[in-house]
């Protein structure tokens, strides 16, 4: 991490002009500042001798460039670089990116190919964990991860040899698998594989599909929502090895205003029954008859995931909540809508894996990279995409709105605080004594502030950050209210595109108080800075130098279109 160091300014302490002892006008500078406590305020004499330290002159700092990979801190979901200024940035994905093969870590390939395993045809084996298809009905689909865990997929009473796969880069496809038009169709990804029914037309009668999961290490399951977990003994359901996400169906009409993107429901039935040995299941799925057989219906329809079996990294999750759905868990739905319908909000929840950056490390910056797809209302509006923290712990497979809208916290960021006396900030010009009054200094940022109190014009505290990156930085400056503070302290702010001043009444309020001066575009390094004049210049009015913070908060803009 980059740091930059300035000497720490010292307030500047004269001689009292009546010709007293100096030990008594120092004795002064700890008193109270306010006027309303029984210590004297301080005042400085007339002929006292200003700080006129100043900063180094501002600058922008060049973007930093990688300059060779970390490549023993590799992990699934991370890479990390060192950088030419010193610091090291990771990249940290929800996916996984890598697979380890031997003491290489290699880009994962969701492509499926030949395999000359037996009883397979074609296979995964770039990937977190391999993934084999065959023909062969107990075991049409096997999913396996390291140290002997695996599940595998079949069909219930299926006839030996009409279960030919298909494949096509990442997708393997068994038509008619589950009677004429109805096709079992299994995408690769990054770490996961996914299963749809794709229905052709309306099935006859009340359809019922029936699958066996066969497993290796690991148990099964039915969780609370729908959801089924597969885990290891000691891990627990909590912490599953595996997921097979509650089902949920979509036809082919377009709905904006749909969490699924299409005219879709929850209404699939989902049932785990163990049969008589261990680690041997029958998974069944009942979709809602009269949803499939309704004129609104735009074939074909999807049955969407009726079976996704997904490694579950402890620390990486998402799913959307919406309140068009409130009850309703989304999990395993490819988007994370964000923004409003005409009836509702929608909201995405995401956590990454961070277990590769060091506990303890400071962070000076960092960036959320989403891709945007599509919009889910019309396109012709602005939508404001915000980060928050989450307040409270989630999981993926149960996450509703009910239970999940309330957990939104501050907004996320960069931010960077500088308080007086810290490196980048000085008394330019004129007299800032440390504040002794208790009373008001366990309000102040660090429980510390300096002040003005003297009749000389023109004094001035600058703050100047040291910003990791460029970006609009909302300014906000601290304070201490008493009394007898200023109504007009004038801070001025220069920024990338030039300066502006603002004017603060110090005397509002109680406690500690936060003021924002607007949010301006700067530039990474220490060309911006904030300067504090000293306003009125009277010996029983302060201005107060406290703290300045610089956030870049985690906002974006979907333009109209």
């Amino acid at each position: 991490m980059a740091v930059l160091a300035t000497a720490f300014p010292q307030p500047a302490f004269a001689a009292p002009a009546d010709g007293r002892s100096p030990f008594g006008g120092i004795r002064d500078w700890f008193a109270g500042d306010d006027g309303q406590e029984p210590a004297k305020p301080p005042e400085l004499s007339e002929t006292g001798v200003p700080s006129n330290e100043h900063l180094p002159p501002g600058g922008v700092r060049s973007r930093p460039e990688r300059i060779g990979e970390l490549k023993d801190r590799r992990t699934p979901t991370a890479r990390h670089w060192r950088l030419s200024d010193g610091r090291v940035q990771s990249e940290v994905s929800a996916t996984p990116t890598h697979y380890e093969a031997g003491k290489k870590w290699k880009p994962i390939d969701t492509a499926v190919r030949g395999t000359g395993r037996d009883g397979y045809r074609y296979a995964n084996t770039t990937n977190l964990a391999r993934t084999y298809f065959g023909e062969r009905p107990g075991e049409l689909v096997r999913f396996e991860l390291a140290e002997g865990r695996w599940a595998a997929i079949g069909l219930k009473n299926a006839e030996a040899g009409k279960l030919t796969p298909e494949a096509d880069g990442d997708t393997v496809t068994y038509e008619d698998a589950l009677g004429r038009g109805a096709d079992l169709r299994y995408t690769v990804g990054h770490g996961t594989l996914k299963e749809d029914i794709v229905l052709d037309g309306p099935p006859e009668g009340t359809p019922s599909y029936e699958f066996t999961l066969t497993t290796g290490g690991l148990t099964a399951r039915k969780l609370k929502g729908g959801a089924i977990a597969l885990h290891t003994e000691a891990s627990g359901p909590k912490r599953p090895e595996l997921v097979i996400p509650a089902p949920f169906m979509t036809d082919a009409k377009k709905d904006a205003e749909s969490p699924y993107g299409a005219a879709g429901t929850d209404a699939v039935r989902q049932t785990l029954r163990k049969t008589g040995r261990d680690g041997h299941y029958e998974l069944t799925l009942r979709p809602d008859a009269k949803w499939l057989a309704s004129g609104k219906r735009v074939y074909p329809v999807v049955i969407d995931p009726t079976i996704s079996i997904s490694p579950t990294v402890t620390q990486s999750q998402d799913v959307m909540i919406s309140s068009d759905g409130p009850a309703s868990n989304y999990d395993g739905l490819w988007r994370l809508s964000v923004g409003n319908t005409s009836t509702g909000t929608s909201r995405a929840l995401l956590r990454f894996p961070l277990g590769s950056v060091p506990a303890g490390t400071r962070l000076d910056s960092a960036d959320l990279r989403l891709y945007y797809d599509q919009t889910h209302t019309t396109g012709d509006t602005e939508v404001l995409l915000e980060a928050h923290r989450a307040t409270e712990a989630w999981d993926e497979t149960t996450a509703t709105w009910d239970n999940a809208s309330g957990i939104t916290g501050e907004l996320s960021g960069t931010s960077v605080l500088v308080d007086d006396r810290d490196p980048g900030t000085t008394a330019a010009k004129g007299s800032w004594p440390a504040s002794g009054n208790t009373a008001y200094t366990r309000y102040a940022v660090n429980q510390d502030y300096l002040y003005n109190k003297d009749s000389v014009a023109g004094d001035t505290y600058t703050w100047q950050p040291d910003l990791p990156e460029d970006g609009d930085y909302r300014v906000d400056v601290h304070y201490v209210p008493a009394s007898d503070r200023a109504v007009n302290a004038p801070y001025t702010v220069t920024h990338g595109d030039g300066s502006k001043t603002y004017t603060v009444d110090q005397s509002e309020g109680t406690g500690g108080r936060w003021r924002t001066l607007g949010t301006h575009p700067f530039k990474a390094g220490t060309a911006g800075k904030v300067v504090l004049g000293d306003g009125p210049v009277s010996t029983s009015t302060a201005v107060i130098a406290d703290a300045v913070r610089f956030t870049k908060g985690g906002v974006a803009v979907k333009e109209p279109q």
